[in-house]
């Protein structure tokens, strides 16, 4: 519990912290407790993981490691989620977008998120 205080105090905005558990599928893959994010678990995670299968987990992700998915964005997982809020800093998962996306509440939209920085 120590480590989750400490991430979510070090850099500005906060690391985001989302609820799921993990579940096998070609690999384990993350699933949100709202259903937004199915995310494929890194190979190099995997068998440290693997006795969290079907257990609630938090994945802890900063915000620059989370973009607006595009043509050509780099891989990662992929998030469909709803626009909630639109402001320059907060809300309940924080990404920081080029300020010239602006995403429309109510909206749907892609995100890619860097699993390879996140944290279990």
């Amino acid at each position: 519990m120590g480590d989750k205080i400490v991430a979510g105090f070090i850099g500005s905005p906060a690391m985001n912290f989302i609820q799921g558990r993990l579940r096998r599928a070609k690999g384990l893959v993350f699933a949100e407790e709202g259903g937004g994010i199915q995310a494929s678990i890194q190979k190099k995670d995997e068998k440290r993981l693997r006795d969290y299968v079907g257990k609630e987990i938090t994945l802890g992700l900063r915000p620059e490691d989370i973009r607006l998915a595009a043509v050509g964005s780099p891989r990662g997982a992929r998030a469909k989620v709803m626009v909630e809020v639109v402001e320059p800093m907060g809300n309940q998962c924080v990404a920081r977008l080029d300020a010239r996306s602006e995403p429309t509440v109510g909206q749907p939209l892609e995100l890619v998120l860097d699993l390879s920085k996140a944290r279990f």
